[in-house]
């Protein structure tokens, strides 16, 4: 795998469910965030999950190896981040009980 092939596939939907879903589980052993209220709390985590996906989008750019515009190179990164925000909110779902 390339440097190329790694970002962009970093800026895509399926990094973003993977990155959704480890996020989510990985922020419960954070305390400043255990110690947000429920609104910051959910905040804060839709824009963790946007970050891997535009900073991939912005290297893309930066390094010269995508043209620099909204579609669909930093189009596809905020898609990748709505579905890691996603996914991570599926991740915390409460599972009932039989």
């Amino acid at each position: 795998m390339t440097f190329v092939q790694f970002l962009r596939g970093a800026s895509g939907p399926l990094t973003a469910v993977i990155v959704g879903t480890i996020l989510a589980l990985v922020a419960e052993y954070i305390p400043a965030y255990q110690a947000l209220e429920a609104k910051p709390k959910a905040l804060a985590f839709i824009g963790a999950c946007f970050v891997i996906p535009l900073l991939a989008a912005t290297l893309l750019g930066a390094c010269g190896y995508e043209p620099w515009s909204f579609d669909p190179l930093f189009w596809q990164a905020i898609i990748a981040g709505f579905v890691a925000s996603g996914v991570g909110t599926l991740t915390h779902v409460p599972q009932k009980q039989g």
